[in-house]
């Protein structure tokens, strides 16, 4: 096997471990907080620790996994509090962005994002579901032309995709959602950021309420 081939085959593994670990979480079959280990992982899928590491390495990308120095990697555990603290503060960021991208907005800028908003009304796939969207909203925001606000959305949209990676792989994303996607955008194309900013909100607090549907009820605690 060439080095590439190997290096194929290994993401190949890593990906699909990391999607039954995906749905695991999202399921409750793993706890949260529950420790990861590398050793016991490879035995239960028959495969060295390289792939494991890698997909743990995926899931803490998304979110769904943390790792401490003194813990190590452990199941992220969704807290109702953490979830609507971080939606309020990218509330109004995102707002804000959208805002500057309505002002911005130029004829050409409408036909990337429509086609973005058309593969994700036909989408079957949550974890493509969940890149989709992310391309949507960053997409949008880069046109406001403020690049340390779209720097921060970015992060705080990192630290809350755990949320709606549960949402997606538990439920098949509402068709409302692709709506307010779509009333986003007709807002920016018509250059109206009053109308822009008062979709986006809607839109957040519509996904709020869809996530908090899929989390467990000692989230709450």
């Amino acid at each position: 096997m060439s080095t590439v081939t190997g290096q194929l085959r290994s993401t190949t593994i890593a990906g699909a471990i990391a999607a039954e670990l995906r749905a695991e979480i999202a399921a409750g079959r793993i706890a949260p907080g529950e420790k990861l280990r590398q050793n016991e992982l490879a035995a239960r899928f028959g495969v060295s620790t390289t792939p494991v590491r890698e997909a743990i390495a995926i899931l803490r990308h998304e979110g769904l996994v943390r790792h401490s120095p003194q813990r190590g990697a452990t199941v992220f555990a969704p807290s109702v509090a953490e979830l609507r603290e971080q939606y309020a503060i990218r509330t109004e960021l995102e707002a804000l962005a959208v805002r500057h991208a309505a002002g911005n907005f130029h004829e050409n800028d409408a036909a990337p994002l429509q086609a973005i908003i058309d593969e994700m009304t036909q989408c079957t796939d949550p974890d493509r579901y969940v890149e989709l969207n992310h391309q949507f909203h960053m997409g949008l925001y880069r046109l406001s032309g403020m690049e340390q606000l779209v720097e921060l959305i970015d992060n705080l949209r990192g630290s809350s995709s755990a949320y709606l990676q549960i949402y997606a792989t538990t439920s098949s994303p509402s068709p409302q959602l692709d709506d307010e996607h779509s009333r986003i955008l007709e807002a920016c194309k018509a250059g109206d950021a009053a109308a822009a900013d008062k979709a986006m909100r809607e839109h957040l607090q519509t996904s709020v309420q869809s996530i908090l549907s899929t989390l467990p009820e000692d989230a709450a605690k």
